[in-house]
């Protein structure tokens, strides 16, 4: 077998499709694709990996990065302006995705906490007990009447709640602590409505009613794998395979995080940890999604000071800005394409100083002012000047250590 055929056989066996989640990001790695092949996709989810540190274990990097942080090149600078576009999109689109779970577990949860006739499937149908279900609806009960009455519920009302919560649905605990609040006379529910019944339940139904630690308390026992499944069956948070797995990937940290905090309490054994038993386990932390979604609207916020440029103009700006003493240039210089303009002014400040001066010399200002038009009469203007005198653009010094020795044409 030829060489050429050898090389071209072994760069075929070792080519492979590229897994974003699992791409290794803490090395060097040179990733070739032809035209159509969703290159920029790809670039775009590496920077959603770089952003919030997800991926699979070993393959990220040392540390999440800034939008600022990163460099991305290109070619052209329609090609830079699209980049930029897509890269704000899909940072866009991942947080409004993240913001959109959050949400539709809140419905969930309360379209289940509603449901009369709870049976034992349906209590366990999200949650991890009927345990825990009964404290997620005494935990919501509580945060709609400090959103009615702006009342905080203390443990003892807590546990009051949890003990009747067990096979009833939300609207007969409800009436059943709205009745002995009643009978009881609480002084903390008179006159003090800042919200009606249904404008605060409709409060419930927003992840942005409530704090990072209510989420996470209210979080604590849900089934977060059968709220994904139930999202996507429903077509809520679309199909996008890689904000799936990213959602998962930062649900799945968080759990690794609160397991730690439950060995560091002595809640749970290190055993117990490794084993992921779900009887000493409680279940995911949402403040890093709620960590996530500022990330990535900050990197919305600061998309155009991200350095995606063409290569032209970062080398520029490496010269003139980050190495502009090594390089011997002048700082926050910058590229220009076209520089008509600033040859017109050029060539009218010129013409200023050589024509308005009183002292200027008669023969110099004849030599310079022979330009004539076609039909012989002479032009008077500083662009005519500048046809005449641009030839001197045309000739350079061959080498400056040799002085004027020669000119040689451009």
């Amino acid at each position: 077998m030829p060489a050429s055929q050898a090389k071209s056989s072994g760069l075929k066996e070792k080519s492979r499709s590229l897994d974003v989640m699992t791409f290794n990001m803490s090395q060097p790695a040179l990733i070739e694709a032809s035209a159509g092949t969703g290159k920029t996709y790809t670039i775009t989810n590496l920077v959603l990996r770089a952003l919030l540190g997800v991926g699979k274990d070993g393959t990220t990097l040392a540390r999440p990065l800034q939008l600022e942080e990163m460099l991305i090149v290109t070619f052209t600078n329609a090609a830079t302006a699209d980049l930029r576009k897509r890269v704000y999109n899909r940072i866009r689109d991942t947080r409004i995705y993240l913001e959109h779970f959050l949400d539709f577990s809140l419905e969930q949860i309360l379209l289940a906490l509603h449901q009369e006739g709870v049976s034992d499937a349906q209590q366990t149908a999200l949650w991890e007990s009927k345990s825990g279900r009964a404290k997620t609806q005494a935990l919501i009960l509580c945060k709609k009447k400090q959103l009615q009455f702006g009342h905080v519920a203390n443990d003892d009302e807590l546990h009051a709640i949890i003990a009747a919560s067990e096979g009833k649905s939300l609207d007969e605990v409800e009436a059943e602590f709205d009745s002995s609040l009643a009978s009881a006379g609480a002084d903390a529910y008179k006159d003090t409505e800042a919200l009606s019944s249904s404008e605060a339940e409709t409060e419930l139904y927003k992840s942005s009613s409530f704090s990072s630690d209510e989420l996470d308390q209210i979080f604590v026992e849900l089934r977060v794998d059968k709220l994904i499944k139930l999202a996507q069956d429903q077509d809520i948070l679309g199909k996008d395979a890689v904000q799936a797995e990213i959602l998962t990937n930062l649900l799945q940290r968080a759990s690794v995080l609160a397991r730690s905090e439950l060995v560091a309490g002595g809640k749970i054994t290190e055993d117990d940890s490794e084993a992921g038993s779900e009887e000493s386990f409680e279940g995911p932390s949402v403040s890093l999604l709620r960590n996530a979604i500022q990330i990535l609207m900050r990197a919305e916020r600061s998309i155009n000071n991200a350095a995606i440029c063409t290569i032209h103009s970062f080398c520029n700006t490496a010269l003139t800005q980050i190495y502009a003493l090594e390089a011997g240039e002048a700082f926050n210089t910058s590229l220009k394409l076209e520089l008509q303009h600033e040859i017109h002014e050029a060539c009218y400040t010129v013409w200023r100083r050589l024509f308005y001066k009183k002292n200027s010399s008669k023969q110099l200002l004849s030599d310079l002012y022979s330009t004539s038009s076609r039909e012989g009469a002479p032009v008077n203007d500083p662009l005519s000047f500048y046809q005449k005198t641009k030839n001197l653009n045309a000739v350079r010094l061959s080498d400056r250590n040799d002085g004027f020795f020669g000119y040689q044409l451009l």
